[in-house]
């Protein structure tokens, strides 16, 4: 089911929808959404990768490795994504996993 805002009431817009219309948060929420589509698209152009991708790579750009728990609480996503999102990029040799010399369960990426 699809969801969109009843454009059948033609009637001009009462000062409070205006107010919220104008107001400069919700001006930079749809920035926001915007310059994401956008940089989305490109990302996904130039190297094959989505946001949540580029997102675990930043992560761990300055480490040397990263536990999961670690990953999952600096990018603020699932740990079900994160496990498909760095398998996938494992796969395009962007990552690569290692095991820690301190741990035997655990195996950073």
């Amino acid at each position: 089911m699809d969801i969109a805002i009843n454009k059948r009431n033609k009637q001009p817009d009462s000062p409070a929808r205006q107010k919220l219309r104008d107001h400069i948060v919700a001006r930079l929420c749809r920035l926001a959404d915007a310059m994401l589509r956008a940089s989305s698209r490109q990302i996904k152009k130039l190297w094959d990768i989505s946001n949540t991708d580029l997102r675990l790579l930043s992560a761990l750009e300055n480490e040397d490795s990263l536990p999961m728990v670690e990953i999952v609480r600096r990018t603020l996503v699932d740990q079900a994504w994160v496990s498909r999102s760095l398998h996938d990029l494992e796969s395009k040799d962007l990552v690569e996993r290692r095991s820690d010399p301190k741990d035997s369960r655990a195996k950073p990426v």
